[in-house]
C-alpha cells in the first residue's frame, strides 16, 4: 500500500514539474536570436532603447541585423543591416546635437536625445536631395517676426505612410534666419492622427526626427544661422494631409 502511495506521489510530482515547465516555456522572453557580436552591441545600448525595441516585434526583428558590425559583416548583409538600422533610427526621436525637443498639444515637453548617444557608431540617415521644383526659398515667403524670424505656412501637404526605404518628398526648404529657433508646428491633420517630422540639410543629411506629433504639437531644434533645412512629414497611420507652420 505504501509503495502504491509513493508511486502516486511521484507521478503527481512529475505532472506538476511538467506543468511548470510548460508554463515557463509559454512565457515571453526578452532574448533575441542574435549572433554573439550583435548581442554584445545590443546589450551596450541604453536600457530605455533596449526595452523599446524588445517591446515591438518589428523592431526586435530589425535589431538582429541592425546591431551587427557593419565593417566586419559579409558584404551580402550590408543592405540588410542599413535597412534594419533605418527602421530603428526612425522609431525614436532625436536631434544631431541633442538640444531639440517636442511640445505636445497638452504642453508636455519632451527633450530629444543626441543621435550619437542613442546610436553610437551609426551614420545619420541621408534623404534624397529635393529637386528644384520642390524647393522653396523661405526668405521670399511668410510673415516676418522681429525682422529676423519668419513664419511660413504649408497647407494641404500630402503625408505618406512612413517607409524607411523611400525618401519622403520635402514640403520645402527653409532658411534659418536665427540660430535660436527652427520650429515646425502641426496645425491640423486629416485621416492620420499623428505625423512624423524630419529635418535635414539641403544636402539631405538628417538633423532631427520627431515621431508621432499630434495636431497642435511642435518640433523644435536649434539651427545654424543661414543654413537651409528641408522639412518632411510622414505617418505611421493611414496616409493623409496636413497643415503646418514653419518658424525659421
Amino acid at each position: 500500500m505504501k509503495r502504491f502511495k509513493h508511486a502516486i506521489s511521484f507521478a503527481m510530482a512529475i505532472v506538476m514539474i511538467a506543468s511548470i515547465s510548460s508554463a515557463m516555456a509559454a512565457e515571453p522572453t526578452n532574448e533575441l536570436s542574435m549572433s554573439p557580436q550583435a548581442e554584445r552591441n545590443f546589450n551596450a545600448i541604453s536600457p530605455t532603447l533596449r526595452a523599446h525595441i524588445l517591446a515591438d516585434e518589428s523592431l526586435s526583428s530589425a535589431a538582429v541585423y541592425a546591431y551587427l558590425d557593419l565593417d566586419t559583416a559579409p558584404i551580402s548583409l550590408r543592405d540588410d543591416i542599413l535597412k534594419a538600422r533605418d527602421v530603428i533610427i526612425h522609431s525614436e526621436g532625436w536631434t544631431v546635437d541633442g538640444t531639440g525637443f517636442v511640445v505636445q498639444p497638452d504642453g508636455t515637453t519632451t527633450a530629444l536625445p543626441k543621435f550619437s548617444d542613442l546610436f553610437p557608431g551609426w551614420d545619420l540617415p541621408v534623404w534624397d536631395t529635393p529637386s528644384p521644383s520642390t524647393e522653396n526659398s523661405s526668405s521670399q515667403l511668410g510673415d516676418s517676426f522681429g525682422g529676423t524670424l519668419v513664419r511660413t505656412s504649408r497647407d494641404n501637404v500630402s503625408i505618406p505612410k512612413f517607409n524607411s526605404s523611400v525618401s519622403t518628398k520635402s514640403m520645402g526648404t527653409f532658411k534659418a534666419n536665427s540660430s535660436e529657433i527652427f520650429q515646425v508646428t502641426v496645425r491640423s491633420l486629416s485621416t492620420c492622427s499623428t505625423c512624423n517630422i524630419g529635418a535635414s540639410t539641403s544636402g539631405g543629411v538628417s538633423q532631427g526626427w520627431a515621431p508621432r506629433v499630434a495636431p497642435g504639437g511642435k518640433f523644435y531644434f536649434y539651427p545654424d544661422l543661414g543654413t537651409y533645412y528641408s522639412v518632411r512629414v510622414s505617418t505611421y497611420d493611414s496616409p493623409g494631409r496636413g497643415n503646418f507652420y514653419i518658424f525659421h
